[in-house]
């Protein structure tokens, strides 16, 4: 088992970087797939609505922390959102006016929906829906 990391560094007024306040996150964990997820492997980290999304294509997990504009930090907002075991989520987008976040999921090439509230972070699973045609190869 492993980890990975991501790195807040929170901007000054003139946009530069203020390294002695960056916050090292770190998130531990494996999925089942031994030979794709033997640790945690987080693939995008993304904002939207005041929290941060850390997809974890290793733990087959979307990590919801909130961020704290008074000092720049972000925490756990809640538990951690389990897709499908060894699916490997990969990359989230959100829809610009409906309440709803898309999932592309790398190791079974598919993509779910959910149905978000932000406020407590939870995301209520709608739909899978394939990114391949029955009759191409897995791969």
């Amino acid at each position: 088992s492993g980890s990975s990391n991501f790195v807040l560094l929170p901007l000054n007024k003139s946009n530069i970087p203020k390294e002695n306040n960056a916050q090292i996150v770190t998130i531990d964990g494996h999925g089942p797939n031994h030979d794709r997820q033997s640790h945690s492997h987080c693939h995008q980290v993304k904002f939207y609505q005041n929290n941060l999304y850390v997809i974890d294509l290793g733990t087959d997990t979307i990590n919801v922390y909130h961020y704290d504009d008074t000092n720049g930090q972000v925490h756990l907002h809640c538990d951690r959102i389990k897709t499908q075991s060894s699916i490997g989520p990969r990359h989230i987008l959100f829809h610009p006016d409906k309440l709803l976040a898309f999932v592309t999921n790398e190791l079974d090439s598919t993509t779910n929906i959910y149905q978000i509230d932000s406020m407590i972070g939870k995301f209520e699973h709608l739909q899978t829906i394939t990114t391949r045609r029955k009759n191409d190869e897995k791969g």
